[in-house]
């Protein structure tokens, strides 16, 4: 199936803006982009004319989003969150989220964590057409250690999150983990290597992970065909983090990691 877009501007995200464009996409791929006085026209299926003052621009990506939860700026709101509201729930907020983020025009979400299945439900139901959205990069569960960044204190001895976190301790358990969350269909594995610290003046990071522990991880990831993500902040942890598998970008030797801070 062919369309053909037109409208009285695109920016190609090329440092270029196209007056009186038009835009061909072939069975969801753009082909061609031109003025609309040039561009052919060969067996198009369908035109769309966009409406008049329309600009046209390529779909938005954020790398880091959290769809499950509300973004609100009391401190803690993740503790209560996951007090007022089942799994479902949060699910649908999740939809609503990510549908907002579409009308905005991000095409592209990656969510670096979430309780249980709920974004990874999210991705598959938008790709089986079941609903509307972007296209979303779901890490499930991230991994952290007991009483890290993601196992957060404050709740009673007797309060428990089920399939809220996976708190890992140990190479094993980090293995363990990066599997569980493969199994579970995860796009990609999230750690939590550092987190920012606010108890010593002038010392901005504190540690979580050990480095043993992250290269377990990662090893797994990359065996699992996975990249890993990292909640990290700079000092020795980004450098033990770094060093220890979790790298900027993708390497001539296969390696398969990306890093976030």
């Amino acid at each position: 199936m062919k369309q053909l877009f037109r409208a009285d501007r695109v920016i190609t995200g090329r440092g270029e803006v196209i007056e009186h464009a038009a835009v061909l996409v072939d069975n969801g791929l753009i082909v061609a982009v031109a003025r609309q006085a040039d561009m052919a026209e060969p067996d198009v299926t369908e035109i769309v004319d966009a409406p008049r003052g329309a600009t046209m621009m390529p779909g938005l990506i954020d790398a880091h989003v959290h769809l499950a939860f509300s973004g609100g700026p009391a401190s803690g709101s993740l503790l209560p969150e996951r007090l007022d509201l089942s799994y479902p729930a949060m699910a649908l907020r999740a939809a609503a989220n990510a549908q907002a983020s579409l009308v905005h025009g991000f095409t592209a979400l990656r969510d670096m964590h979430a309780p249980g299945g709920t974004i990874i439900d999210l991705r598959d139901a938008i790709a089986r057409g079941e609903m509307l959205g972007p296209r979303i990069s779901a890490c499930g569960r991230g991994l952290t250690v007991t009483g890290g960044h993601m196992d957060p204190s404050g709740v009673a001895d007797h309060v428990s999150f089920e399939n809220a976190t996976l708190p890992c301790d140990g190479p094993d358990a980090f293995l363990r983990g990066v599997r569980t969350e493969a199994r579970r269909g995860a796009d990609f594995i999230k750690l939590n290597t550092a987190v920012g610290s606010r108890k010593q003046p002038g010392i901005y990071w504190r540690p979580e992970m050990r480095p043993d522990e992250i290269r377990a991880a990662c090893d797994e990831a990359h065996a699992q065909g996975l990249y890993v993500a990292s909640h990290t902040s700079g000092g020795p942890p980004l450098t033990a983090t770094v060093a220890n598998g979790v790298i900027v970008s993708s390497t001539p030797t296969g390696s398969m990691t990306t890093a976030s801070s």
